[in-house]
């Protein structure tokens, strides 16, 4: 969850019902009022349902299915964190997604990691039918994916994009897109 900049975002969103915020340590929680405004202050929300557990793991352990996966879990180099992208967890999140529903990860681009964005972009395309690759900057992606193609209308996005307030940046993202067969 980080800075719960991504959950601030969701949470803005008046047609969502429940949102679960996970995150493996309380303490993310905690320090969330000193990353106002931009995580919109999720953690005053009643829609945003505040949730320590490992994510994995509260996803195998829920009944709940979602219409939206989103997570940024830290760089896979650290024990246990390369459970989150592998084909495995991509097939444990795809089993607790609805019908029509998107998984959207961020991932990273630096250099260090050479292959390593093929391998989770291959992961990905091994239990979605569609994958793209968002690239906001040359560091960090998004990869989004779901078994229904995603039908973006490049005006609609390029309006929103420069509707954003001044402070923002305007950087429009680039997307490559794969479809599995």
């Amino acid at each position: 969850m980080g800075t719960g900049t991504t959950v601030g975002a969701v949470s803005t969103h008046e047609e969502l019902q429940s949102i679960d915020a996970v995150d493996l340590a309380s303490t993310v929680f905690e320090f969330a009022p000193h990353f106002v405004p931009i995580n919109k202050q999720f953690y005053q929300n009643p829609k945003v349902h505040q949730i320590v557990a490992d994510g994995r793991h509260f996803l195998l352990g829920t009944k709940e299915t979602f219409d939206v996966i989103t997570l940024e879990p830290p760089p896979p180099h650290d024990a246990g964190v390369i459970n989150l992208y592998t084909e495995e967890f991509y097939a444990l999140a795809k089993q607790k997604m609805r019908p029509g529903g998107v998984l959207a990860q961020w991932v990273p681009l630096d250099f260090n990691r050479g292959i390593l964005p093929k391998m989770i972009l291959k992961a990905m395309m091994g239990q979605f039918r569609h994958v793209s690759l968002w690239l906001p900057s040359r560091m960090e992606g998004v990869a989004i994916a779901s078994d229904e193609p995603l039908n973006i209308d490049p005006r609609e996005l390029a309006m929103r994009i420069f509707a954003w307030p001044s402070n923002w940046t305007r950087t429009i993202p680039t997307s490559t897109s794969w479809t599995a067969s």
